[in-house]
């Protein structure tokens, strides 16, 4: 009787480390079901936080008055060369205007070749990646002389060009030859835009566009984002005389355009989101129209040391009402 007691007290003990066991496994997935949880509670704040500020940028952007700085006026202006804002939610927004950057659609080839020259590509390669550039978009099949047709896209393994215009900066890496530039055209949205304008805007331009320009020297460069923080270039002669930087001669030049780049982002997310729009103030629906939407690494620009600046408050108060 007391060997049975003892096969007993045995099994009980067993049963009882079983369900201990069981019990810590369905307590770690419950803690783990619940980490999962919240962190999808996170994100989806945060995708709510972010679409929430694009709608209010694209509001100012859509009713404010547009100036030669940007939109409003005065010290409350939103300045349109790519800086980066804090708005009161806590996401940094920053609005760039396209002719600030780089056409790919109607490339200025000595702009062209200073910018790839800045990254690094021998001078030997500039000609072949500009004339593998211009056939990926021509509507003909005729292969000029260091570029590519589909006969060379398909011993690459690779889709035929486009014969169109492309629709994104970053359909470079669709381009044979710029596919090698991995680290540039992943920064497609930095420096280059789709739109078909020609002229490039000395006053919303980032600083390796600027650098590009003919002209162009390190000090100039300097010169030129000092001076435009207090008083915008009007004019070639202007541009010229206070940077050495030469542009054609027109006005157009000078003012921004209808095409933005826009990106949101916040403090801890390692992503933001990048938009392409067009404002269309003419059309029947919404007064602008989004391009292209991606995620992209956060752009070094957002540097969250605190001297970020307060998005404009008359602006965003109008675009909370």
């Amino acid at each position: 009787m007391i060997r049975q007691q003892g096969y007993i007290l045995v099994t009980v003990m067993v049963a009882l480390v079983v369900l201990a066991t069981v019990a810590a496994r369905l307590d770690a997935r419950v803690a783990d079901f619940r980490t999962h949880l919240g962190r999808w509670q996170q994100w989806a704040d945060d995708q709510s936080a972010l679409i929430s500020a694009r709608d209010q940028v694209l509001f100012v952007m859509a009713t404010r008055q547009l100036s030669q700085a940007g939109f409003g006026g005065g010290a409350d202006v939103l300045r349109v060369d790519g800086r980066p804002y804090r708005l009161p939610s806590g996401v940094w927004v920053s609005v760039q205007d396209a002719r600030g950057l780089i056409s790919v659609s109607t490339p200025d080839p000595l702009v062209m070749r200073n910018v790839l020259l800045q990254h690094g590509v021998s001078d030997k390669l500039i000609e072949p990646l500009l004339d593998k550039l211009a056939d990926y978009t021509d509507v003909d099949n005729l292969r000029r002389l260091n570029g590519a047709e589909a006969d060379e896209y398909h011993a690459q393994k690779l889709a035929p060009p486009r014969n169109d215009w492309l629709i994104s900066p970053y359909e470079l890496r669709l381009v044979l030859g710029w596919n090698g530039l991995s680290k540039l055209v992943a920064r497609g949205g930095d420096l280059f835009t789709v739109s078909r304008e020609s002229w490039i805007n000395p006053n919303t331009a980032p600083p390796e566009v600027l650098a590009a320009l003919p002209g162009a020297t390190p000090e100039g460069v300097k010169a030129a984002l000092a001076r435009r923080e207090t008083m915008l270039f009007i004019s070639y002669s202007d541009l010229l005389a206070a940077t050495g930087i030469i542009l054609p001669d027109d006005p157009v030049a000078f003012f921004p355009s209808s095409f933005y780049r826009l990106r949101l982002g916040l403090e801890h997310g390692l992503k933001a989101i990048e938009y392409h729009i067009i404002l269309t103030p003419g059309a029947p629906t919404l007064p602008w129209q989004i391009l292209e939407t991606r995620f992209i690494d956060r752009p070094e620009q957002a540097a969250f040391d605190g001297a970020m600046p307060p998005f404009p408050k008359p602006l965003a108060a109008t675009a909370d009402e």
